[in-house]
C-alpha cells in the first residue's frame, strides 16, 4: 500500500474551514486538479454521497464519501476514472492553539505488470504534488457569501 500524507496549519478556526471543506461543491476553488463538480446523489454531505469531478486534463473521476465526521472531516474513495485501485482518502481537521491543522492522507495501490515502475516513475510524485498544492491553496478557501 502506498501512502501520501500532507498537512498544513491554517490560522483560522475549524468551524470556518469546515464551512468550505465540508461543502464539496467548493472543491474547484481549492483542489488543484478539479475544474467542476456534479453530484450523482441527492445527499451532498454524508456517507454515500457521490460526485463526479472533471480534471484539468479532461478526465472525469467519481468519488464517494465512505465516512462523514461533521465539522471534523471525511473519508472517501475514488470509485471510477482513476488509475489507482484499493484507494482511501481522508481529510481531517484538528484544532490546535495556532489555528487548524488540515491533514489529507491518501492510501492506494497501483495494479498491473509495471505498477511499481509506474508508481516510482512519477505517479506517486504527481499525486503527492497535487495534494500538497491543493492544501497550499488555502488562501483561496473562502466560502461564497
Amino acid at each position: 500500500m502506498n501512502v501520501i500524507d500532507h498537512a498544513i496549519l491554517i490560522a483560522a478556526s475549524p468551524a470556518f474551514i469546515w464551512r468550505f471543506l465540508g461543502d464539496v461543491s467548493q472543491n474547484p476553488k481549492w483542489q488543484e486538479d478539479c475544474t467542476s463538480i456534479s453530484f450523482l446523489t441527492t445527499q451532498h454531505e454524508s456517507k454515500g454521497a457521490r460526485w463526479r469531478y472533471s480534471t484539468t486534463k479532461g478526465k472525469d473521476i467519481v468519488v464517494e464519501i465512505t465516512a462523514w465526521y461533521d465539522t471534523l472531516g471525511y473519508e472517501y474513495m475514488i470509485v471510477d476514472g482513476s488509475s489507482v485501485s484499493e484507494n482511501k482518502g481522508r481529510i481531517r481537521l484538528q484544532e490546535i492553539a495556532e489555528g487548524t491543522l488540515v491533514q489529507w492522507t491518501f492510501n492506494y495501490e497501483v495494479e498491473g505488470a509495471f505498477s511499481g515502475f509506474r508508481n516510482s516513475m512519477g505517479l506517486k510524485r504527481s499525486l503527492s504534488n497535487n495534494i500538497q498544492d491543493s492544501l497550499r491553496n488555502r488562501n483561496r478557501w473562502h466560502p461564497d457569501p
